[in-house]
């Protein structure tokens, strides 16, 4: 039989479809007749009792500058560094990690969508600021070079005598 991902020989292949045995009836679907009246009716979701979703309610924060402070003084808490330590050690992208954030704290009904996208940039300077002071080689790994950054790369290699890689 073939093994480690080799391909099988063509007499392998013959065997095995002499003992492949289908049952014609389990190729079957079985169908249920549908009932038309089980879907929700239409504006159902409306007359559900409002405010029950987190995201419903009024956000905890509203200013930038409030809600990246709650982030730093949550990252700097002993326990979130070292976790945060440990992803970024095993080369974990700082934007994703970024997105994990916000999207907690909007589920959590700390932020707006909005606040949120203001605040990624703040949120992944503050993660490869703990990175760097650990001594963690922190970049953002989702990071595209512009056409004249590597223009520029490569200039600077071959004036330095760098070979192009």
């Amino acid at each position: 039989m073939a093994q480690h991902g080799f391909a099988a020989r063509p007499e392998e292949i013959q065997l095995q479809q002499n003992k492949l045995q289908i049952d014609p009836k389990a190729l079957q679907q079985q169908r249920k007749p549908q009932n038309r009246f089980s879907a929700p009716v239409a504006g159902e979701s409306l007359t559900s009792t409002p405010q029950n979703m987190v995201f419903e309610k009024p956000p905890q924060f509203t200013d930038l500058e409030t809600a990246t402070e709650f982030v730093w003084d949550q990252m700097n808490k002993r326990d979130n560094t070292l976790k945060l330590l440990a992803m970024l050690d095993k080369q974990i992208p700082v934007d994703g990690l970024a997105k994990t954030i916000l999207f907690s704290g909007f589920a959590s009904g700390k932020w707006t969508p909005d606040l949120a996208v203001l605040m990624a940039k703040p949120v992944i300077a503050m993660i490869m600021t703990i990175g760097k002071s650990a001594g963690i080689d922190v970049r953002n790994k989702t990071e595209k070079k512009s056409k004249g950054q590597k223009d520029l790369e490569s200039i600077i290699n071959i004036d330095t005598g760098k070979a192009n890689g």
